[in-house]
């Protein structure tokens, strides 16, 4: 009853994704799902909230249906990195492993920043596929944030890491994790 009365109130896609990720961060999956479903069915052309419901039915180990989601969004949106990013983990994590590949490549090549590099060198480490790119991925995403930091540069990292510092740690990790693979 208070999740119904929370999304009559909500009056704009912003709200229903706000309502979603804070639902999300308590990891209570229905209600987030539920948020982001209602919000794409009144926003229908809001650009995050399909990647949003992807990546909550991910974390909520629903991973064929976050594919069957995602892969209908990236029709409609094909040059959506952040899609091409969340379709790619859902198609690994469902077995999907060549199409998931595929789409994290994908999503690389239409936006290429240490966050979409660093994801896709974590997730291919994890299956253990296309090393060689994983690690040309991962030390992309050392070196641009290394730069960034050096010029004090942070506008980039702070709506998606916190700080420079914690992102260049992850990205030192996953770098690791694709070495380790190789060996």
């Amino acid at each position: 009853a208070a999740m119904r009365k929370q999304l009559i109130v909500a009056s704009s896609s912003d709200a229903y994704k706000r309502m979603g990720v804070t639902f999300t961060n308590q990891r209570k999956w229905a209600n987030a799902e539920a948020a982001f479903r209602e919000g794409m069915q009144k926003y229908p052309d809001d650009r995050d909230m399909p990647a949003l419901l992807g990546e909550t039915l991910l974390s909520d180990n629903k991973a064929a249906e976050a594919a069957v989601v995602l892969q209908a969004e990236a029709v409609r949106r094909p040059r959506s990195s952040r899609l091409q990013s969340a379709l790619g983990r859902a198609y690994l994590h469902s077995g999907q492993v060549d199409k998931g590949v595929a789409a994290l490549h994908e999503s690389v090549k239409l936006e290429a920043w240490p966050a979409m590099w660093g994801l896709a060198a974590g997730e291919l480490a994890g299956v253990g596929r296309d090393l060689d790119k994983a690690q040309d991925y991962a030390e992309k995403a050392v070196e641009q944030t290394l730069t960034e930091n050096a010029t004090g540069d942070f506008a980039h990292l702070l709506p998606y890491a916190g700080n420079g510092a914690a992102r260049l740690a992850f990205y030192y990790e996953t770098l690791g994790r694709v070495l380790v693979q190789r060996k």
